[in-house]
């Protein structure tokens, strides 16, 4: 059996650090997006990020090892960053797993002669400092997990810098590196003609400039563009985790690649098939990307990740995370983002708070499945996960057949939500249309809700002692339901075909559905088929999370 295991950062908590206070969220184990307005702390929190953990002893593509130190990124300032007063101080802590331990790092602004420096110090949970080394993290060290920050130097226009403090030169890489590099290029950008036997490699003087990108067959590597630029920069660290793998083979347990302005002079579909490329790299690599961005199109790609990822109630893992930091003045995370909120927060809409809701419209077949529905909110609302959707719920009064095959005939029935009645669980032929559409569900039950009304109220004359009577004794007696409400029915139903006794059930349905609302008789049968109930629940809750991403994906 394998003993592989993959070290992770779990989660920041920024007690204080400048503006940023009691700001905690957790680190996805694929891709991070943190966005927000300008200035309010996002490039910060990368850095310090970056700065706890480092690998020596390997170089990556930059001729760097894999370490990022914050005081190198960020100007840290003698008379706002630093304090001896312990109350005043900066503190920041950050959650890690390390060989199967839950490592903790305190970091505050330390002085060391005239040099600041952020120090990640070994604590316990509650941040009490542990001078002692936890399983070979010794107390004043950095989480030894491979480390790249991907800074804004890399956009620095080359033709704007002077000629003695650029270099070009060109050079070997691995062959699947070289490979990959180019592959990834034509994924993101479109299909260029590249050289395919070497790379361009350049080096900006008094500044972290430094990339290796493809040759292109052309135009000279000086005059590609601020978007190829900078994409080259992100895949050389990409490129640069790939060969780390190969060097620590099974001693290689994932790494954690910074990006400050992911979406920097990239076009929105090269956005998007960035973040595919990214979170391909992420899969193989045991890689956790975290990354800055203004962009709305990554924000709705992550956005959609994660919404699709939670659908799986058996992993509880957090794989893509996007987290929304609101209010330059004072600020706080967003609870519950949303791609609609985050967008009316970015253009600082007055209707932010008024009404967020998102309409969604939900077919049924007919009234009575309305009905049925209805009841199963009142019992079991804080289990549907309808938060921040509005339900628009539409009688068709047309067939299961018909309803379950819209989405196949019209792409807008992909939009909704297409609740059919029970009986169609009786069908066989239904199970793949509903298996293909995540859109569809099925009510509980075997039958529609006016037969199992029918044969739930037969259960209960049998059953005299069930609380339905006693609760309903003002409303409706044993010999009423009997001699009144079902044996008329019964003696209709005797020998008709299925489509009278449609119209049968019908017709009985709105004759008696007023003692049907006052007795509650539904939410009677919900709690006496719990399985049952639970079961649309989950198929329901699936349906709403293809709805959000359906949403996500296509409304801007």
């Amino acid at each position: 059996m394998s003993t592989r295991h993959r070290n992770l950062i779990k989660n920041i908590y920024i007690k204080k650090f400048r503006k940023l206070k009691e700001i905690k969220f957790d680190i996805a184990e694929r891709i991070t997006v943190i966005a927000g307005h300008n200035g309010i702390g996002k490039s910060s929190i990368l850095g310090l990020i970056a700065n706890g953990s480092e690998l020596k002893g390997h170089h990556s593509y930059f001729d760097k090892i894999f370490q990022s130190k914050f005081e190198e990124i960020f100007h840290l300032d003698i008379n706002y960053d630093y304090t001896k007063n312990k109350e005043n101080k900066y503190s920041v802590l950050l959650k890690y797993e390390y060989n199967k331990h839950e490592i903790y790092k305190h970091c505050t602004v330390t002085k060391h002669g005239k040099r600041l420096r952020v120090v990640p110090r070994n604590v316990d949970e509650e941040g009490k400092q542990i001078k002692q080394t936890i399983s070979d993290v010794g107390p004043d060290a950095k989480v030894p997990i491979p480390t790249l920050y991907i800074g804004m130097s890399r956009v620095i226009p080359i033709g704007e810098s002077k000629r003695e403090h650029y270099t070009l030169t060109q050079t070997t890489i691995h062959e699947e590196d070289l490979k990959y590099l180019i592959e990834c290029f034509k994924q993101i950008l479109g299909n260029e003609d590249f050289n395919k036997e070497r790379v361009s490699k350049q080096d900006l003087k008094y500044s972290t400039k430094r990339s290796i990108g493809p040759d292109f067959q052309n135009y000279s590597y000086q005059s590609i563009s601020l978007g190829q630029d900078s994409l080259s920069s992100i895949l050389t660290a990409v490129i640069s985790f790939k060969k780390l793998k190969r060097e620590l083979g099974d001693q290689y347990h994932g790494g954690i690649l910074v990006i400050d302005e992911v979406d920097a002079c990239l076009h929105p579909s090269a956005q998007r098939n960035l973040l595919e490329v990214l979170d391909a790299a992420a899969k193989k690599l045991d890689l956790q990307i975290i990354c800055t961005s203004h962009s709305l199109t990554v924000i709705q790609e992550v956005l959609s990740k994660q919404i699709n990822t939670q659908q799986n109630k058996n992993d509880q893992r957090i794989y893509y995370n996007v987290v929304y930091i609101q209010d330059t003045i004072r600020p706080r995370i967003m609870k519950n983002p949303s791609y609609k909120k985050i967008k009316n927060d970015m253009f600082l809409r007055l209707n932010l708070y008024q009404d967020d809701k998102q309409d969604v419209k939900v077919y049924f077949e007919d009234d009575e499945a309305i009905f049925f529905f209805n009841q199963i909110e009142k019992i079991a609302s804080d289990k549907l996960e309808t938060e921040g959707l509005r339900l628009e719920k539409i009688s068709t009064q047309i067939s299961c057949d018909t309803l379950s095959k819209l989405p196949n005939k019209d792409s807008y029935f992909r939009s909704v939500i297409i609740v059919l009645d029970g009986d169609v669980s009786n069908k066989g032929m239904y199970k793949h249309i509903i298996d293909e559409n995540k859109n569809i569900c099925t009510l509980p039950g075997s039958e529609s809700p006016e037969k199992i009304i029918h044969l739930y109220l037969e259960e209960l004359i049998n059953d005299t002692d069930h609380r339905f009577w006693a609760d309903n004794q003002e409303n409706i007696t044993v010999q009423l339901a009997r001699d009144h409400i079902l044996k008329k029915l019964n003696e209709e139903l005797n020998g008709s075909n299925d489509k009278r006794k449609r119209d049968i059930y019908k017709k009985w349905f709105n004759e008696f559905k007023r003692i049907f609302e006052t007795t509650n008789i539904i939410s009677y049968w919900l709690n006496d088929n719990s399985e049952e109930v639970q079961k649309f629940i989950d198929g329901f809750n699936n349906s709403m999370k293809y709805i959000r991403t359906f949403y996500i994906q296509n409304h801007h």
